[in-house]
């Protein structure tokens, strides 16, 4: 190989690793990995799920939301925990919300509350357990539904934080056949037509009483029975973030 072809093929080598290393870089930032140009969102609310490892699929409140080594914690990694409040930065990627920057927030009322989903697996005097959490159930605690016994049953909770115990205001049972019926899930607000939010393709019945819609673009939970083909009858709806 004459000298020549030793540069040649030198500042073809220093060109691709410049290159690979450029799309790596692009692949590793936040944006990339929002994998959309839509505005971040910022919202808040307690973790009420995240991974022992902290990296992946946190729940702040009812939002997953993905947190990788990328997402800029404003604290250490012993801040956060389950019941810890926080507010999140966050923008839309191609399999959910990435988290951009993540703060834990102090001074919150114990009085905040939340809302959870799902099947009662155990039931003993002052502690039950829903969609796999503890939830303390006392005598201010109100128990609606026609079901023969609680323990097998679909549960819907309306609680509060206590520190970092989750204890329900109201539970309301329904039979696993009945909760197949009904559908919980968040997503964007499309289109607003007369009383129908469009909610990522999903027609939204607007519940009479419910204020003017949001922007679009919003994150709107909802809950509620389904009554046609992707057509829901919502129990709740809410918004959670709007564009930033």
């Amino acid at each position: 190989m004459n000298s020549v072809t030793r540069v040649l093929c030198s500042a073809f080598l220093l060109a691709l690793a410049l290159l690979v290393g450029i799309a790596l870089a692009r692949q590793n930032s936040p944006m990339a990995m929002a994998g959309s140009s839509r505005p971040p969102f910022e919202f808040t609310g307690p973790i009420t799920e995240m991974p022992a490892t902290l990296w992946g699929t946190w729940r702040v409140g009812a939002t997953p939301v993905e947190v990788s080594p990328q997402t800029s914690l404003d604290e250490g990694k012993e801040a956060f925990r389950v019941g810890t409040w926080v507010q999140v930065r966050a923008q839309e990627g191609p399999t959910g919300l990435q988290a951009l920057a993540i703060r834990a927030l102090r001074n919150v009322p114990a009085s905040m509350s939340v809302e959870l989903r799902g099947p009662v697996t155990k039931v003993s005097p002052g502690l039950w357990v829903i969609a796999g959490r503890q939830v303390l159930v006392n005598a201010a605690t109100r128990v609606v539904g026609d079901v023969a016994t609680p323990q097998g049953a679909v549960a819907t909770v309306k609680a509060h934080w206590e520190g970092t115990s989750l204890v329900a205001d109201e539970i309301r049972l329904t039979t696993p056949a009945e909760a197949a019926r009904t559908v919980e899930f968040v997503g964007r607000l499309e289109a607003v037509r007369d009383s129908v939010w469009v909610v990522d393709g999903v027609e939204v019945l607007r519940p009479e009483g419910v204020a003017e819609p949001p922007p679009l673009g919003s994150l709107v939970s909802v809950s509620g029975e389904v009554v046609g083909e992707r057509r829901v009858r919502p129990q709740r709806l809410a918004v959670e973030a709007v564009p930033t």
